[in-house]
């Protein structure tokens, strides 16, 4: 299976599983609140009916005895108060719309509820007689259904509420934890996903490194051997046909040129760091290239970097050549600056080319990939493994108004410091 066709089914499967979660979550928590408030309704009901029988059997109410009731009254048929105190209306309003069921208000932690008495709903007997006809009884006069009494109450359900509360507190939290787990699966999966393909590739580098040390070491024989016969043509031949044999020779040392740095880009050491004042970096690129590239540093450093000096020149020879032959206009000189940020010693090299398309910009420090026609693809893939093994890093930016940057960054340790 290939891997973006994996990526779109793990998504697919994440989120078809957060839907059904967030989905049953609503819905639990719709029924859990459902159940809740026919559970306050009962409850409630309760207590009116205790107060009733109370009522009924003594005439006469303690409010102290329900510290949760708010408000308490009976009514005749027309709406007119018998029994009230607390929060009960004087009269009831638009009574002919209650139900034989009654009705109910949950308004913040209180619930009132009005129910009618001595009205009883009207049945259907859908069950056979012993003669196999259907019973049916007949229906109740409206009138009848209409007379009795209203009973109101106002109860303080605050505690049940708190009760709901939790419940649902308890639901949110387990959905967070599912989605919590979601979410570091999906993190380990990419994690996951990604060392797989680090480890894939480090078998190819792994088998592109014997190959290339296999290469290198047969190269280097016949190289030998074609350099010593360059120079006993050159004894013999005659002066005209000299020209012929330095280009056999240009081609060879470019030959052992790229023979040597696949060989010190195969190979592990660290080299031999010692602590370099960074300043001796720029004057050396002063030497090397007089009036080829600008130079600006700040002579008052204090810093130094522990980094193997040849490798370092090294890393600096490549970028520099990189610079000028990206560079458009004779006018335009690469820069070479030199600054100390956070505690790091900042290298940057600057040119005025085209830059590198964005296509090739993840493949730019990728071993033997090159833009060039006579280019090896193995400089920048070397530099950076110089500078990363003197735990610094190396990278590409674009500049500003046109053309590229390669910044080396390097730890910085102060002078007097030892080894």
């Amino acid at each position: 299976m290939k891997p973006i066709r994996s990526t779109r089914i793990i998504v697919f499967l994440v989120i078809l599983a957060i839907g059904l979660s967030v989905g049953f979550a609503v819905l639990l928590v719709r029924q859990e609140m459902e159940r809740r408030r026919s559970s306050i309704e009962y409850q409630v009901y309760q207590v009116m009916t205790g107060i009733m029988d109370v009522y009924t059997s003594s005439g006469s109410i303690d409010p102290a005895y329900w510290p949760e009731l708010n408000g308490f009254g009976i009514y005749s048929a027309s709406g007119s108060s018998l029994y009230r105190f607390g929060t009960a209306p004087r009269a009831l309003a638009n009574r002919e719309t209650i139900s034989p069921r009654g009705k109910s208000h949950l308004k913040g932690s209180s619930m009132t509820i009005i129910r009618r008495t001595g009205a009883v709903m009207p049945m259907h007997n859908d069950n056979k007689n012993r003669r196999g006809m259907r019973q049916i009884m007949p229906p109740m006069d409206a009138s009848r259904m209409l007379s009795g009494r209203f009973v109101f109450i106002d109860i303080n359900v605050e505690n049940l509420l708190r009760e709901g509360r939790l419940v649902l507190i308890a639901v949110f939290m387990l959905l967070s934890v599912f989605l919590s787990i979601v979410a570091m699966v999906i993190f380990y999966s990419r994690k996951l996903a990604m060392y797989r393909d680090r480890e894939q590739n480090s078998a190819h580098l792994v088998q592109l490194g014997e190959a290339a040390r296999t290469l290198v070491h047969e190269i280097k024989n016949p190289l030998g051997v074609i350099r010593v016969q360059c120079a006993t043509l050159k004894r013999t031949l005659p002066e005209e046909r000299q020209k012929n044999i330095d280009v056999i020779e240009e081609e060879t040392e470019r030959l052992v040129l790229l023979t040597n740095r696949v060989r010190d880009f195969l190979h592990n050491s660290d080299g031999t760091p010692s602590l370099c004042d960074p300043l001796f970096f720029l004057e050396q690129c002063k030497v090397r290239y007089p009036a080829r590239i600008a130079v600006n540093g700040n002579n008052d450093t204090e810093a130094q970097v522990l980094i193997d000096r040849e490798r370092m020149v090294q890393v600096l020879d490549n970028l520099i050549v990189n610079a000028m032959e990206a560079s458009d206009s004779a006018s335009d000189l690469p820069e070479l600056s030199l600054s100390i940020v956070k505690n790091r010693v900042m290298f940057r090299i600057s040119d005025r080319g085209t830059g590198v398309a964005p296509e090739n910009r993840e493949r730019l420090f990728q071993p033997f990939f090159t833009t060039k026609a006579r280019g090896s693809g193995i400089g920048l893939a070397l530099a950076r493994r110089f500078i990363e093994q003197a735990s610094g890093t190396l990278w590409h930016e674009d500049r500003a108004g046109g053309g590229s940057v390669f910044v080396v960054s390097l730890p910085c340790a102060m002078k007097g410091e030892t080894v």
